[in-house]
């Protein structure tokens, strides 16, 4: 008498679980919802030499240093995210991480507000908001993956391992890779911006 062999279930082609993506992009959305409330509210403001810095370099020439410095600050922010990826924890760190980013992206735009007015709002439309928003596209990328892997990992934690299924490391790993790649272009694009409008 022959036994039925249980089906794994189908991998996931593609690009993972959309709704990661989506998921992290609101806890983004929701960080810079935090910031403003917080600033409307007159508990919190932000400081402007973070602002002075970026557009002194940028009138200085310094382009070097401001593709090393955009570069560096994706490099970093992926890294975390491929880090808490690899924790049970990842599922509570990586929206948090997203928080925290979607706050400082609102920092960054009411720091040259503060500095420069309505000019300031300029200056960010003009050079920043398209390098910015490639690297939010890519690091919700990294997420998504490094998101599929904590849970992976957070399965691991509550039942048997063979019973938690393949977590995917390989998928995180090779996504957070080709984003540094990517990444490369998206830094390159802010110097090419801040050369064309200063």
């Amino acid at each position: 008498m022959m036994r039925a062999r249980a089906l794994a279930p189908p991998a996931r082609k593609g690009g993972g679980n959309p709704m990661l993506f989506w998921g992290l992009m609101a806890c983004f959305l929701l960080g810079v919802l935090l910031l403003f409330t917080l600033c409307a509210g007159g508990s919190f403001i932000p400081s402007t030499q973070g602002a002075e810095n970026q557009l002194w370099d940028r009138q200085e020439g310094n382009w070097l240093k401001v593709y090393g410095q955009s570069y560096f600050a994706f490099f970093l922010q992926s890294s975390l995210l491929l880090a808490a990826g690899f924790s049970g924890l990842g599922v509570v760190l990586l929206p948090v991480l997203f928080l925290v980013y979607g706050g400082a992206s609102l920092y960054g735009i009411l720091s040259l507000y503060l500095l420069e007015g309505v000019t300031g709002l300029f200056h960010y439309w003009q050079m920043y908001w398209l390098p910015q928003l490639g690297s939010l596209v890519l690091l919700c990328l990294v997420g998504s993956r490094a998101f599929d892997t904590a849970i992976g990992l957070g399965k691991g934690l509550v039942t048997k391992p063979a019973a938690s299924g393949k977590i995917p490391y390989k998928p995180a790993m090779l996504r957070y890779l080709v984003s540094l790649v990517a990444a490369a272009a998206v830094s390159g694009l802010s110097v090419l911006l801040g050369q064309l409008f200063l």
